[in-house]
């Protein structure tokens, strides 16, 4: 598929941090970059962060065999300009031969490189509103990161334990991770941002 575009793959890895080195690196940095986002070791969401907190130009596609929907908020977040289905290989190739005729394919509520860039890197430029959290969820989330369990964030915020669990629910559904240690270690990086 990629020299009828007129592309061509200069590397491929199973691992996410590799992965980054390889984009890092002037002799081996792509313009296109194709993030599954169940990769070995870094998750693709650090993936794509990774990669966009070094790069205003690289374009990031995030690739899933999963709902997409479980991973549209993380990609967005993280800096992807879309969340490609794998098995929509017509919908990969319109994203590849339009980045070969100097097109970028930007998704429906993903923003460019340029602009990702600029919400992951500038200070005060990212909020929890742009993650789509309530304000509550955020409220959890900074409890959770602090240390404290469902039933002591329930008694500091005067809600029911099941309510907060509810809220790591969600915030787990939004971000796009797998379980509730992902969330704190992307909640805690993206505090600490």
């Amino acid at each position: 598929m990629a020299p009828r575009h007129g592309t061509v793959v200069i590397w491929t890895s199973r691992s996410g941090d590799e992965a980054v080195d390889l984009c890092v690196d002037r002799r081996s940095r792509p313009d296109v970059v194709l993030v599954d986002m169940n990769m070995d070791g870094v998750d693709g969401g650090m993936v794509c962060q990774r990669i966009r907190h070094f790069s205003d130009r690289i374009v990031i596609y995030g690739m899933t065999a999963h709902s997409l929907r479980r991973y549209e908020h993380v990609t967005r977040r993280f800096g992807a300009q879309a969340l490609l289905d794998k098995a929509d290989v017509q919908g990969l190739q319109r994203c590849l031969a339009d980045c070969a005729a100097g097109r970028t394919y930007i998704q429906q509520g993903f923003s460019s490189p340029g602009q990702a860039y600029r919400l992951l890197t500038v200070p005060g430029a990212v909020n929890a509103t742009s993650l789509e959290l309530s304000p509550r969820e955020t409220e959890v989330l900074d409890w959770t990161i602090e240390g404290l369990t469902a039933r002591e964030v329930a008694a500091r915020m005067a809600l029911s334990e099941a309510t907060v669990k509810t809220h790591l629910r969600h915030a787990i559904r939004k971000l796009g991770v797998g379980n509730k240690l992902q969330l704190i270690r992307v909640w805690t990086q993206f505090r600490s941002a």
